[in-house]
């Protein structure tokens, strides 16, 4: 058993007619545990955002190894997955209460290539054949609002892993999934660019949604 993992908060709002509901996100108590809930995820939701790429039956938690899983392509071929936890506020020091729920979009920016770049220096730049899970566990960290702006720079200066997505786990344990790269949205201008990173990405809290 791994030892227990600090953790926040993140939420999904259901809206009816007449009330809004919030479910929290169930991840189990450990790190280990809460990167195979990731991957499962993952192994889930990509079907269908990347169809005909992984046979995600093969799915595989590796043990004492450099790498978190491997997952086979529909080719046959062999990928490792490496799983992340993005952590955004500075300030943050393990106390999720205390983090910011407002930030420089730049700022945020910056720091998510900064954890790119971080893991694969940890693993000596092979990471040819290696795919990147990116994932948050609190709502404060969210990166969602910059994701287009990474998948257009990475669609120009590609990063050292084969594929990045980001990954959002339900309270059902079900995912969903976005892909930073290969990006399959529409890229930006370099307007767009600088307007979105010139901003301030809000990230509310449940109480601040919910109705009183």
């Amino acid at each position: 058993m791994g030892q227990k993992k600090p953790r926040g908060r993140k939420h999904m709002i259901e809206i009816g007619s007449n009330r809004k509901v919030i479910h929290d996100q169930a991840l189990p108590e450990t790190k280990p545990d809460i990167e195979w809930i990731v991957a499962k995820g993952w192994a889930t939701a990509v079907e269908s955002k990347d169809p005909g790429v992984f046979d995600v039956a093969s799915l595989e938690k590796l043990r004492e190894n450099a790498h978190d899983f491997t997952v086979r392509t529909c080719e046959g071929k062999i990928k490792y997955l490496q799983v992340t936890e993005f952590i955004g506020d500075p300030n943050f020091h393990g106390d999720y209460e205390a983090a910011k729920k407002q930030h420089s979009a730049g700022e945020r920016f910056n720091k998510v290539l900064a954890q790119i770049d971080n893991k694969a220096r940890r693993y000596g730049g092979d990471t040819k054949n290696v795919v990147l899970l990116i994932y948050v566990t609190d709502f404060r960290h969210n990166i969602m609002p910059i994701i287009s702006v990474l998948g257009t720079l990475f669609d120009s200066v590609p990063p050292a892993f084969e594929q990045i997505y980001h990954v959002s786990v339900k309270p059902d344990g079900s995912a969903a999934v976005d892909v930073i790269h290969p990006f399959r949205g529409t890229l930006l201008s370099e307007d767009q660019i600088r307007f979105r990173l010139g901003g301030t990405v809000y990230t509310p809290g449940p109480e601040d949604i919910i109705d009183k």
